[in-house]
Parts: C-alpha cells; sequence; structure tokens
C-alpha cells in the first residue's frame, strides 16, 4: 500500500529540524572560530625569551621552586596554549553527572581565552557553551543543540570571573606566572602564595597552594560571582593532580572546581586533559 500520509509528514518534519539544528551548530562553530582567531591575532610578534633565572628569584618560594620543577631550563616563555579536554559538569547541588567534551585557547599576553564546551543533557540533547575572557570582558553563551540562544551574559561580575577562571588556569600554560604584566605575587608562606591580578582594572585576587612536592594543588578566590543577579561573590576553589609533560612543561591534567556555599560545598566541574599543544596559533 501506499505509505501513511502523517509518516511521510512526519519524516519531512524530522529531516527539517536536523537541517536546522545542523546549520545553527555551524553557525554557531564559526562564530566560535571567529574569535579565536580574533584571539590570536592579538597575540605580540616575536618568540619571547626563556624565563630567568634572575626573575625567578624574584617570585615568592614556593611560585619559584613550582616553576623550576615544571619548566624545562631555556624554554621560550609560553605565548599560546589550546588543549582539549573529557569531564564532568553538575548543574546545581545534588543534580546528576552530565559529560561534556571542550577546547580551549589561552593567549597569555594579553590575557584571554575561549572555552567550548558540548555538554550532553540526554541521549542526542546537548547544550553547547562557550566562556571567554577577551580584551577586559567576560562572555558566557549558552545554546542547546546550538540553536536559540537561553543565556548569553556579560558584565562586572561575569567579567572578574573569567577573569579569575583565566589566572588559576594559567598552570597549563605557567611561564605566565612569572613574566605576566597583570599579576603580582605576595608572598604567604613556604606553601602557598597570593596572586593580585589586575587587567586594565578588572581586579581579583588568588591563592595558590603548593603540596610537598613543590606541584601546585589547589587555588582558591574569594572574588568569584557564581550568578551574575548575587548580591556578592562566593567563595570559590579549584584543586589539580595527575601532571604530565606535554611540549617541555609539566602541567596537571585532572582538575575539580567547588564553591563553598552556606549549604555546604558544591563540586560543579571535573575534566581530564586529553590533549595539549603551546605555541600553536591555530584553532583545532
Amino acid at each position: 500500500g501506499k505509505p501513511m500520509p502523517l509518516l511521510l509528514i512526519a519524516i519531512a518534519i524530522g529531516a527539517t529540524i536536523v537541517g536546522v539544528v545542523a546549520a545553527m551548530d555551524r553557525r554557531m562553530q564559526r562564530r566560535i572560530d571567529a574569535e579565536v582567531e580574533a584571539l590570536f591575532a592579538d597575540l605580540p610578534a616575536g618568540r619571547p625569551a626563556a624565563i630567568s633565572e634572575a626573575e625567578l628569584e624574584t617570585l615568592p618560594a614556593p611560585v619559584g621552586r613550582f616553576l623550576r620543577l615544571v619548566v624545562e631550563p631555556g624554554r621560550p616563555a609560553i605565548r599560546c596554549t589550546r588543549l582539549r579536554q573529557t569531564g564532568t559538569m553538575w548543574l546545581a547541588p545534588g543534580a546528576s553527572p552530565k559529560p561534556f567534551t571542550a577546547v580551549q585557547y589561552f593567549s597569555a599576553e594579553p590575557p584571554a581565552f575561549i572555552w567550548h564546551a558540548r555538554l550532553s543533557l540526554l541521549p542526542r540533547v546537548w547544550v553547547s557553551a562557550r566562556d571567554r575572557y577577551y580584551r577586559r570582558s567576560g562572555n558566557m553563551l549558552i545554546k542547546p543543540l546550538s540553536t536559540v540562544t537561553i543565556g548569553d551574559e556579560s558584565g562586572p561580575g561575569l567579567t572578574t570571573a573569567s577573569f579569575i577562571r583565566f589566572v588559576a588556569e594559567a598552570m597549563w600554560f605557567p611561564t605566565a606566572f612569572a613574566r605576566a604584566s597583570y599579576l603580582h605575587w605576595e608572598a604567604i608562606d613556604d606553601r602557598s602564595a597570593r596572586a593580585l591580578v589586575d587587567d586594565g582594572g578588572v581586579t581579583a585576587s588568588l591563592v595558590f597552594h603548593f603540596d610537598d612536592d613543590g606541584h601546585l594543588a589547589r587555588v582558591e578566590s574569594p572574588d568569584r560571582m557564581r550568578e551574575s543577579a548575587d548580591p556578592g561573590p562566593t567563595p570559590w576553589y579549584g584543586e589539580v593532580w595527575d601532571y604530565r609533560t606535554f611540549d617541555g612543561v609539566r602541567v596537571p591534567t585532572r582538575a575539580r572546581v567547588s564553591w563553598v556555599l552556606e549549604s555546604g560545598e558544591f563540586t560543579y566541574w571535573e575534566a581530564r586533559l586529553t590533549e595539549l599543544e603551546h605555541d600553536r596559533p591555530e584553532r583545532y
């Protein structure tokens, strides 16, 4: 017999939806590609010199010790970094874990990053999320299936939060800890140091904690906003471990990030690095 008209209509509608989603996904990807190219276009020309022993001597003891441990002597300072991650996010305390994959791009100077993730909500239902700090402005963009924008946040609170994220994640291009124009160190003790950061008026403080071996193990900040509508910042920290060498630099390949809420600690992000390259200013 003839195919049922309703079935044909349903197939046609399904094909149209798939086509629209694919087109919007390509459009989202083109936007992010353009943002990545703009980030790399701002990199200063030339190859920077290696971090000198004299520069290391000016740093708080645990920071200098960490850099001697993770950066091969004579290696030029890192200009930019790109990486791939897989991980899990929790959207609220007690929520079920949602897997994600992500790519991320960094410029050490001027400070900038782009993080683009695909978060799986249900089988075949995913959210495209892009977090960015670029030219002293933070922006978070969230689009289910890369189609309708359900989140497009910016403003001073998000800008500070994005800058804090950038400074914490400089552990993946650690020569920035010695030379970044926006970073000033204060000694605390033999296992920790405070970073006071200022990017043209975007300011924050972070405390970096190092383990018995000298590796960075934890970073925390009191200045990070959890939601743009919040009246004030929420204590925040990240933990890192499992160091491995990429391009002559030892970096942590595992990370976990949490908020300290009145109801208790809430871990909302955990990830594993699967790939990392320095000084390759190209998009994946």
